[in-house]
């Protein structure tokens, strides 16, 4: 484990987008897991820019989403298909069909977490995971406590992860679940990179 403490939040975004830009230079066609909040912005952010000015090839880069609130369809303002697409997808005008994200509004939410799991096989595992901190703990939306050997699946959500979240939907109504990648699944990744700021 390679710990680094850097000065600023801006550092940080430096050091993950280094980080990302290394492994897709060496993979275009890198798999990796990917988070939304306010923390990765700054990183998105970098890596639009290197690759608009052509200095790095995002195209055939196949993301996956980390979490999405169960009973939010992907087409709500306030998912995380949405977030991803407004922060990363859009602005480095990707194609969004190379974005695999959770259905937090399926019929059948214990089919769909199935499914993930077997896409994210059939895409070869992750090369790399990209994670965010939540403020009691939480990796994606696995609370403390959760197993280790966790697969993707539903998870019940804290009140704190709650609260944290309720600036992405309209009057703070933030579901008391989600569907997440479980820890188990994101150990199994070649790499991974943790961001706290």
């Amino acid at each position: 484990m390679d710990i680094r403490i850097l000065d600023d939040a801006g550092a940080v975004a430096e050091a993950a987008a280094a980080r990302m830009i290394a492994q897709i230079s060496v993979r275009p066609d890198a798999v990796i897991a990917i988070p939304t909040g306010r923390t990765p912005v700054e990183m998105y952010r970098r890596l639009t820019d290197a690759h608009r000015a052509g200095s790095l090839d995002l195209g055939r880069v196949r993301w996956f989403a980390l979490d999405e609130f169960l009973g939010v369809p992907p087409d709500h303002r306030g998912s995380f298909r949405s977030w991803l697409l407004a922060h990363l997808i859009r602005p480095a005008q990707l194609d969004p069909t190379r974005l695999a994200t959770l259905r937090g509004d399926a019929p059948d939410p214990d089919a769909e977490v199935t499914e993930y799991e077997a896409k994210i096989r059939a895409a070869g595992g992750l090369d790399l995971a990209l994670l965010g901190l939540g403020r009691n703990g939480h990796l994606a939306f696995n609370e403390p406590g959760t197993p280790a050997d966790s697969a993707t699946g539903p998870r019940l959500l804290t009140e704190a992860t709650r609260d944290a979240n309720s600036y992405l939907l309209p009057g703070g109504d933030v579901p008391g679940w989600g569907l997440s990648m479980g820890l188990g699944t994101l150990a199994a990744a070649r790499a991974l990179v943790l961001m706290a700021t």
